[in-house]
């Protein structure tokens, strides 16, 4: 602790906090006519949207630094005695660029100018740092489908989307250099924009909000921590002397729209989506009484989004036969109740006699519909109706009191409502709804920022923040208020609010039935954080400590209405299960293979975090830059505001409670103290041309504390876990039986077989090693870059069953390792993963009418665990074999092989002013000029998924057991892949009774995508310079109407198994906007 305290002291003495991480640098060298440097020469930068002026001066080489600045556009002059007056106009300066800028001075006198307009520099001389801007242009013009910005990130070399996420906070997910989605960093003006429990920006501003965006992808300067993956930092629309707005609104509907592939012969859904709003800034101008011109500036921005939306939907459903017991011409079914030893009986004709249907399980067969297809798999399509209602804005006030002092706040709100349905149509029960579908999911967000940055000298600059942001989630099923469970005939299910609804019941290759649980989330973090600049010869210190108090409140159950899973295992024979048993044979009659009922969980979770850091960009020579720097991160362990916590002590087979007292007795943990961070690198000038970078740093990443499993511990929340003996039908939890009493009698906890949950107590931080080689060149204005960029993780979070008993006959809970427990879910700093690319990017930034970014990928990414979010629909994140971590190697679900994308913008050079026609008429000049046209287009290969069992053949209570590999590729020629059949399945086998596959995760490959987004802009101007102008637009999504599809069914030896029905994206979508601008 002596340590911690030391470092921290040193660093608080030196300065404070996080570098401002939405401005940027601009640097360079003063020399005279003989190349000699100039010392002490003025340098002023004029911003020239606002006036603002920073002033620096030469150091005895000559060379000045400019830092922080805001972004925008910006003309630098140079004074010096005995020479001319030198200035640059047309300087652009992007989010975190350190631009070099050079003078050389002419022999005169200063009252004598040399102007020159030049563009900004492109190579990056000053940093070995990797990442991409997205500047204000292609961020209001390039094609985005809901106008949802995350999806530009996607630019980026290394970066990619693996799925959309029409759940929580945001539709889209990002991964970076093949670290996990949950590792980026999102910053907003400079402050945390991140949502405590999955790492997603719950504030996504409005594409005419954004002044601009950098995604950082590769060795971060040491004022960046948090997170392994990159660090997206937005930065908002400012106010400027002259008022500046637009008003837009976006319009969809399926008259334009193609069908979706698997709606093909059926009307296409209803559908209608409208995106409105305006965005508007200037000066604080009060005639008369305040004239903020060159001093305050205000920006406000609203986008209002409504959607009503019918989706396509492909489900199984049991035939007619099939709800009589009639399995006729399908696998053979044996009577589990004629077991004997590992012998059964087959049912006569395969038809189950109605007497042996179970009653419950017959009051849910009225919620799967009749099949509306032909066939045993995917037989029934719907178009269920999706909705969303989101409305979003910020306010930003910027204000300069003098040359040395401003202050800047900012505060954005976005309240969103909106319905996912699943996969079952509506069937009312007594008034309420039965199927597994939510009502509402709410989501408020509230975020704000207030700074200020004071100039002490030209070399001495500090700029202090504090922010604040609020996201609250709700999502409450349907049947809220009704116990259902009970009216279904279920016993044994509590009767209260989180409990109320239906038991949910699972059946492998059918859609699963019942309700969700009623969720409450919601999060408060508070962040300060100060940082101070200092310019001393041909170094630039920056040294920055910032702190975050992280609030988490949570409120829902652990399955509180009891669930029922049905995989055919007593349906079939055990001596050969091949070709025999039906999982809705086993629902039919009430057998099912694993039962869970839990209770409740509030919990409230606290956690501080702490860093400081100190960075020295040493310019060591004229070509060769250095960047060096260290930072620290200490994370309080966390803990819970009542002490509502547990964890499971291994030594002594007990559950530990937490208790008042110090850090380690709340938390139950011991603090991480060891999280140094250092971060090397160079930039050297082979030629004005030419740049060669490089670097290794060490980065972190902070505690998950929405995942913080020992609060979801008993005696404060509990799940109970009934798995069967599979050779003995009466270990089988039937629904007619019920649950047994939920509790914990006399404070007994270890005769129950509860689930619980655990952590080692000593449980370090994650931390990955980053490092690339780069080599850039500039041709023209354009920029080409090629990397090798590396990135290997360590200590990743991962849950592992301990109390997993090993594969054999009998009850699961009687061979569990520790007895008296269930399944001990124990989370482990024991996750690695390792990622190499090559990575070409070619740039030309906007200028003579065009821009393009041209970027590929050609990766590989290995890693033995993954995500929560990822591992349910490509199972990449579930081990089988508990005792065997090695068996889990394999390429990673972050695994893309390649992936090139292209975006564009071309100003078509026609009508007045252009190359072409340019002395046309007026009247012909609003019909030929003015045309632009613009695109994204990409292809990525496919993503990797594991293929699972369709029972617990090992009988060890996994959900997580793989086939057997027969050594057959599992990937079909490419002429032979279809929707219908995507996988071989010839590659795999049903494993032996009471044994784990020896298939590998991720066996399986799924498809790749092509998409082509294209849109036409047309402005009418309404002056001669085109600064007021009437621009409509037409969008096309997909426009050569190519499905993406989803990764296929993955459950293999039943119907669905290789099938695919869904796709990532719509088909041709055609969008339509009027937006003015002003």
């Amino acid at each position: 602790m002596r340590t911690l305290r030391n470092v921290t002291l040193f660093l608080l003495l030196v300065a404070t906090v996080v570098a401002q991480q939405d401005t940027g640098m601009i640097t360079g060298q003063v020399t005279d006519p003989s190349g000699s440097p100039v010392p002490s020469a003025k340098i002023v930068l004029v911003n020239v949207a606002t006036n603002a002026q920073t002033r620096v001066v030469t150091s005895n080489d000559g060379l000045f630094v400019a830092t922080p600045i805001r972004i925008g556009f910006y003309s630098v002059a140079v004074e010096a005695n005995g020479f001319k007056r030198a200035v640059r106009d047309g300087i652009s300066l992007r989010v975190q660029d350190r631009l070099r800028v050079d003078f050389h001075l002419e022999l005169g006198e200063v009252s004598e100018s040399v102007s020159v307009t030049s563009e900004a520099p492109i190579l990056q001389s000053e940093t070995s740092s990797l990442g991409q801007v997205i500047s204000t242009k292609p961020v209001s013009e390039l094609p985005l489908n809901g106008r949802n910005f995350i999806q530009l990130i996607a630019l980026t070399p290394g970066a990619y989307i693996p799925q959309r996420n029409n759940s929580l906070y945001q539709d889209f997910l990002i991964g970076i250099n093949g670290n996990r989605i949950q590792n980026n960093n999102f910053l907003l003006d400079g402050i945390n924009n991140n949502t405590t429990d999955n790492n997603q920006a719950p504030v996504l501003p409005s594409p005419d909000a954004i002044a601009e965006f950098k995604v950082q992808s590769n060795l971060l300067p040491a004022e960046f921590g948090r997170s392994l993956g990159g660090a997206i930092n937005i930065s908002l629309r400012s106010g400027t002397n002259a008022f500046h707005g637009t008003l837009f609104h976006f319009l969809r509907n399926n008259r334009l729209d193609a069908n979706n592939f698997f709606n093909s012969g059926r009307p296409k859904p209803a559908f209608q989506q409208n995106q409105f709003g305006g965005a508007l800034g200037g000066p604080v101008y009060l005639p008369k009484v305040y004239d903020g011109r060159n001093r305050t500036f205000w920006f406000a921005n609203y986008q209002g989004t409504r959607i009503r939306k019918g989706l396509t939907r492909l489900f199984t459903a049991p035939t007619a036969a099939m709800r009589g017991g009639d399995f006729t011409g399908l696998s053979t079914l044996y009577d589990p109740e004629t077991t004997s030893g590992n012998t059964r009986q087959p049912f006569a004709g395969n038809r189950i006699p109605a007497t042996r249907f179970d009653p419950v399980m017959q009051r849910y067969l009225p919620l799967y519909p009749l099949p509306n297809r032909a066939g045993l798999a995917n037989n029934y399509i719907l178009n269920p109706k999706y909705s969303d209602n989101n409305d979003q804005g910020d306010v930003k006030l910027d204000h300069s009191f003098s040359a040395s002092d401003s202050v800047m706040f900012r505060y954005s709100r976005g309240d969103r409502e909106f319905i996912v349905p699943l996969n079952v149509p509506d069937v009312p029960f007594n008034g309420y709804f039965a199927a597994n579908e939510f009502l509402p999911q709410v989501i408020n967000n509230r975020g704000a920022v207030l700074s200020h940055t004071h100039t002490f000298s030209p070399r001495v600059i500090n700029e202090a923040r504090v922010g604040f942001n609020r996201l609250y989630a709700t999502v409450t099923p349907r049947s809220q208020g009704k116990n259902l469970a009970t009216e279904f005939g279920v016993r044994g299910v509590p009767d209260d609010r989180q409990s109320n609804g239906l038991t949910q019941v699972g059946i492998t290759g059918f859609s699963a039935l019942g309700d969700s649980f009623d969720t409450r989330r919601g999060q408060n973090v508070f962040q300060v954080l100060d940082n101070l600049t200092l310019i001393s010869g041909r170094h630039s210190f920056k040294m920055g400590f910032d702190h975050r108090r992280t609030q988490f409140n949570l409120g829902q159950g652990s399955s509180p209405r009891g669930s029922f899973s049905y995989s055919g295992v007593f349906s079939q024979n055990p001596a050969g299960r091949t070709g025999t048993g039906n999982p809705f044979a086993d629902f039919l009659m009430g057998y099912p293979d694993g039962a869970s009922i839990g209770t409740n969980v509030r919990a409230g979770i606290r956690v501080r975090n702490y860093s400081s850091f100190i960075q020295d960009d040493w310019k060591a020579t004229s070509r060769l830059t250095l960047n060096i720097g260290l930072r620290y991160e200490y994370t309080t362990p966390v803990t819970e505001v009542a002490d509502r916590m547990a964890n499971f002590n291994i030594a002594g087979n007990s559950v530990v409670l937490a208790k008042p007292g110090g850090i380690r007795e709340r938390a139950l943990a011991n603090p991480d103290r060891n999280n140094f961070a250092p971060r090397f690198g160079l930039a050297y000038e082979l030629n004005k041309k030419t740049v060669l970078r490089t670097g290794y740093g060490i980065f972190h990443t902070l505690e998950d504390a929405g995942h913080h499993n020992p609060a979801f511990n008993p005696p404060f929340s509990a799940s109970f876990s009934y798995p069967s003996d599979q050779l003995n039908p009466a270990t089988s939890l039937r629904p007619a039986r019920g649950f047994p009493p939920v509790g914990f009698p006399g404070g007994n906890f270890n005769s129950l077989f509860i689930n619980i949950n655990g952590r080692p107590f000593d449980f370090p931080a994650a931390y990955s090693q980053q490092w690339n080689f780069t080599l850039d060149r500039q041709i023209g204005q354009i920029h080409i870059e090629t990397a090798y960029v590396g990135n290997k993780a360590n200590k990743l979070m991962a849950n592992r069953n301990i109390n997993q008993p090993l594969p054999a006959a009998g009850t699961v809970n009687s061979r569990r390792i520790f007895p008296g427990w269930g399944n001990i879910t124990f989370q482990e700093p024991r996750g690695n993963s390792i990622y190499h690319s090559l990575q070409t990017k070619v740039e030309k930034r906007f200028s003579k009418g065009h821009m393009f970014l041209l970027s590929h990928s050609w990766a590989k990414a290995i890693d033995d665990s993954d995500s929560t979010q990822l591992s349910t629909a490509s199972g990449t994140g579930n081990l089988q074999d508990q005792r065997n971590l090695r068996a889990e190697r394999s390429r990673s679900f972050q695994d893309v092989r390649n992936r090139l994308v292209l975006s564009y913008l071309y100003e078509l050079p026609f009508g007045r002013g252009r190359s072409f026609l340019n002395n046309v008429s007026p009247v012909m000049d609003k019909m030929v000029g003015g045309w632009q046209v613009n695109g994204i287009t990409f292809y990525q290969s496919g993503r990797a998924f594991t293929i699972a069992s369709p029972s617990d053949h090992s009988n060890t209570g996994s959900s997580n057991i793989r086939p057997d590999a027969t050594g057959i590729s599992p990937d079909l020629p490419s002429d032979q892949r279809s929707p219908q059949r995507f996988i071989n399945s010839a590659a795999f086998a049903i494993p032996a009774g009471f044994a784990f596959g020896n298939s590998g995760r991720n066996a399986g490959t799924g498809p790749s995508q092509t998409n082509f987004d294209f849109s036409v802009f047309k402005d009418f101007a309404f002056d001669g310079e085109g600064r007021r102008r009437l621009q409509f637009r037409a969008e096309f999504f997909n426009i050569t109407n190519t499905p993406q599809f989803q990764i296929p069914n993955r459950t293999f030896n039943t119907p669905q198994f290789g099938t695919i029905t869904e796709t990532i994206n719509d088909n041709r979508d055609v969008q339509l906007a009027l937006r003015f601008v002003w």
